[in-house]
């Protein structure tokens, strides 16, 4: 099996990525706030922004160990599905510039969801989005 090159992009556009992940993650959080009868609008939006700190703060500065040996979450972003019949191998990995701070970004992500900016996700194969 030959091994295929990965192009690693690192720009400023993470920024705009990361942030609607970040989106995503408030939308699936307030789902399921809403799911367990937390109907009050004001608390899940404080609820919200608390995870979306905490994650960031993970994300920005922490590490986790797993048999003692320490791991550093680093998010990144593909622009295809990873499959089987891509050999598991993206073509093309976003990866965050060393100043983007998720933890920063976090308050206005969970605002902008709430004010109702629109989150577009989307099932595999599907790519007009739910």
């Amino acid at each position: 099996m030959m091994s295929k090159e990965i192009e690693i992009v690192r720009v400023e556009a993470y920024e705009e990525i990361a942030m609607e992940f970040q989106a995503v993650q408030a939308l699936e959080l307030d789902e399921a706030l809403q799911d367990c009868g937390i109907d009050d609008i004001e608390l899940r939006k404080k609820i919200c922004r608390r995870f979306a700190f905490g994650m960031g703060n993970f994300l920005d500065q922490y590490f986790f160990k797993v048999n003692g040996k320490p791991f550093y979450p680093v998010l990144c972003f593909s622009e295809g599905f990873i499959h089987e019949e891509s050999d598991g191998v993206p073509e093309k990995l976003h990866l965050p510039t060393a100043e983007y701070e998720f933890h920063s970004s976090a308050d206005g992500c969970v605002e902008s969801y709430f004010d109702g900016d629109a989150v577009v996700i989307g099932i595999v194969g599907d790519e007009d989005g739910i």
